[in-house]
């Protein structure tokens, strides 16, 4: 069952529960009410009534509506609407010995004993409940007054018939209003799980749900989108990944499984296999720094949160990097401090000397032969600014910001070995300490690169 319609059904049965009991309620306490309204017009009307019987010795001319009934010594003027049944109340005239001289008494069986200003209940012989009501008059005589309690129930029940008659229609109101709330609640969430089943099927990653309430599914819908953003940001990570590891790792592997062929395919000398080992121990080696620069930019970019950063000196970072990557000793390469503050900043030691280590073996690799790398540590505008340099073939200026990109290489980079990755660890480095890293070059003029971060 779905979700929509549980809710709808249980929002209805709570509905009907509510109305049942109010119901109930309404039926008690109309009853009640009507009852006690049955009975005050019952008073009312006797007491109404008492003024409509005098008693007079002379018989005069009877006037227009009443007349005269003997009585004892004299006579009863009785106002002739006295034998309306008015109000469902029937009034009769009692003698004080109980004898009927006047009226309608519905109740035959009631008891002749009167009770002044006091509702007696009886019943007649038909199962019918009345009230009874009696009053004394001036002349000692009792008025009597007896109304049925059907009158209440007739009441009630015109009451409950149009209670009867409204419930269906707002219960059916309900129950539309419920289904109309579940549809809006569940909208949403029938969205969610339709960009869900897209996305798991793979068809299109770049998939959002559109967030258009700021309510709770609002709230899950952006949390939702949170994690699909997550999960194409991996999942275009890993295809690029296989992608990087499938087109670098060919060629080496190409080349070491050429040369092991090579090397059996006949017997040959020692200097020939000492060649054919040298160029798969080559090959290896690019294949192994290959190999470890794609996991450490893997990781980096995978990072979901950034990694452990406490106070430090530039300068002792970039000390580190530099006993960690000496120089080509074919190359003769100088390295000279242009300028060594201590200065400090918020970051992770270890990534910030991996940083300095790909920037300052980039300057080894394609600096000149008796070139000189100039470092630099210094503090600007409460900016740390570290810088590397080197005096060798450059970088054309319009691919000063494509360098950084994965794999890329500048197209006077000639055979000098490398992978292509590590000026790509060294701007994801940079990024998750907030911090810009520039290229500033020339064909031919030395590359300078720049890395400016907070300082404390």
């Amino acid at each position: 069952m779905h979700f929509k319609t549980r809710i709808t059904l249980w929002f209805s049965a709570v509905l009907l529960l509510v109305f049942a009991v109010l119901f109930f309620m309404v039926t008690l306490i109309n009853n009640a009410v009507l009852q006690q309204n049955v009975k005050g017009t019952l008073i009312k009307t006797v007491n109404s009534n008492l003024l409509d019987v005098e008693f007079s010795l002379t018989q005069q001319q009877p006037e227009e509506g009443t007349e005269y009934i003997a009585y004892g010594s004299g006579y009863i003027i009785i106002d002739r609407r006295f034998l309306k049944i008015e109000s469902g109340v029937y009034s009769s005239l009692y003698s004080p010995n109980g004898a009927l001289l006047y009226g309608e008494n519905p109740v035959v069986d009631v008891s002749p004993v009167f009770s002044d200003g006091v509702i007696k209940e009886a019943g007649n012989s038909h199962g019918v409940k009345y009230y009874v009501f009696d009053r004394m008059t001036e002349s000692g005589l009792w008025l009597r007054g007896v109304i049925s309690e059907e009158e209440s129930r007739g009441l009630v029940w015109n009451t409950t018939k149009l209670i009867l008659l409204v419930f269906p229609l707002a219960a059916l109101i309900a129950v539309a209003g419920g289904y109309r709330i579940a549809s809006h609640f569940t909208a949403p969430i029938n969205e969610i799980r339709r960009k869900a089943d897209k996305i798991s099927k793979g068809d299109d990653l770049s998939e959002r749900i559109p967030v258009t309430r700021n309510d709770e599914t609002g709230k899950l819908s952006q949390s939702f989108n949170l994690m699909f953003e997550r999960l194409e940001k991996n999942f275009e990570r890993e295809k690029r990944f296989n992608r990087d590891v499938s087109h670098e790792l060919r060629t080496p592997i190409s080349v070491i499984s050429a040369e092991a062929e090579y090397g059996l395919d006949r017997e040959r000398s020692a200097d020939e296999y000492r060649e054919i080992l040298k160029t798969i121990l080559e090959k290896s080696g690019e294949l192994t720094e290959i190999t470890q620069s794609l996991l450490t930019l893997s990781r980096l970019e995978s990072t979901g949160e950034k990694p452990e950063m406490s106070p430090l000196s530039l300068k002792d970072a970039m000390e580190a990097a530099l006993k960690q990557t000496p120089p080509a000793a074919s190359k003769n390469i100088e390295v000279k401090w242009q300028s060594s503050e201590d200065v400090s900043v918020i970051g992770n030691e270890p990534l910030l000397i991996r940083l300095f280590s790909n920037l300052i073996s980039n300057a080894y690799k394609y600096g000149r032969e008796n070139g000189c790398v100039s470092l630099s540590i210094k503090k600007e505008d409460g900016k740390a600014v570290a810088e590397v340099a080197d005096d060798g073939i450059g970088v054309p200026e319009e691919e000063c910001e494509k360098i950084f990109d994965r794999f890329y290489r500048a197209e006077n980079a000639g055979k000098t070995g490398g992978s292509g990755i590590g000026l790509a660890i060294v701007k994801e480095i940079a990024a998750l300490h907030g911090a810009d890293i520039k290229c500033i070059s020339g064909k031919g003029k030395g590359s300078v690169f720049v890395l400016t971060m907070d300082a404390i």
